[in-house]
């Protein structure tokens, strides 16, 4: 004996019995069937089941558990082209969208709703109703995030459908996965341009130093020569700690042998080296006799 025999018995039992835990029951056993055989329409219409599902979905009217198994069998029925339709007709999305306000913290329930939602998308009659008469993708975006992986799952394959059939909606699914997968950069930009609007905000350095913020005007090429013969020491280097391989290197920067430059040991005719220079502005120049107090060499008339 088949199953499906039984499906009459069933229904009667739900639109004729008062025990809601045994309505509960016949109405899992329904919304669990996957019988190809099996009428839904004729089970829809001949039972007159529409109206008694649109009264179940109404907040308040029955016990949650009944609820959720009274959604799955909207679920299962929406399988069915027509009976898609004829539920779509009653007012049934706008019911399931009221309930999903209502209900948004029992995850099971939302899946559920989402999930006849996304049965009605592959209809053609169905599609057009959900899409341009209700606000269903709209909730469906909201809900792409949630924090439950089956929620975001059945959402993700209802909008990709959706998006492939309204090019309205396909801008504004395509925006909302954009910001969402990119919100940390578009955090981090939206704060950088809130910094470069307050830049204008800040008071003026009236109280620093004015020798510190004319710092670069010591940045200038007559500040790096290495005496006064006009060679042009490397300014990153300090004149005081320079070593023999820094002169070097200068010597090469100028094209001039570390020998004759103005910093860097000399060499007397036997060979040995100068002492170390008595001051930073180094060795003297030959037509140079004299020294000002700061080390400088000073020629005999009193002149640099």
């Amino acid at each position: 004996m088949k199953f499906v025999d039984y499906i009459s018995d069933i229904t009667t039992a739900i639109m004729k019995n008062n025990e809601e835990d045994f309505i509960l029951e016949c109405v899992g056993i329904l919304a669990n069937l996957t019988i190809s055989d099996l009428d839904y329409e004729l089970l829809l219409t001949e039972y007159d089941l529409v109206p008694w599902i649109n009264n179940k979905l109404k907040p308040g009217a029955c016990e949650d558990d009944l609820m959720l198994e009274v959604i799955m069998l909207c679920g299962t029925v929406c399988n069915d082209d027509t009976c898609a339709k004829l539920l779509a007709d009653s007012g049934i999305i706008q019911s399931l969208i009221d309930l999903l306000n209502a209900k948004q913290e029992d995850d099971e329930i939302v899946c559920q709703i989402i999930y006849v939602f996304y049965q009605m998308i592959f209809h053609q009659s169905t599609r057009e109703v959900i899409i341009k008469q209700t606000q269903a993708p709209a909730y469906l975006i909201d809900l792409m995030h949630d924090k439950n992986a089956e929620i975001r799952r059945v959402c993700e394959n209802t909008l990709d459908i959706i998006a492939e059939v309204d090019q309205d909606w396909t801008i504004k699914i395509q925006q909302e996965k954009f910001r969402w997968h990119n919100s940390q950069w578009l955090e981090m930009v939206e704060n950088r341009s809130m910094d470069d609007d307050m830049v204008g905000s800040y008071a003026p350095d009236h109280d620093i130093d004015p020798y510190i913020q004319g710092t670069e005007a010591l940045d200038r090429p007559e500040y790096m020569f290495a005496d006064y013969n006009d060679m042009l020491m490397d300014g990153n280097v300090t004149p005081d700690y320079i070593d023999e391989p820094a002169y070097q290197d200068n010597g090469r920067y100028i094209n001039v042998p570390p020998d004759m430059l103005g910093h860097g040991p000399g060499m007397m005719d036997n060979g040995d080296y100068y002492e170390r220079p008595p001051s930073h502005f180094g060795y003297a120049a030959d037509n140079y006799y004299y020294q000002d107090p700061y080390g400088r060499p000073m020629s005999r008339g009193g002149g640099y």
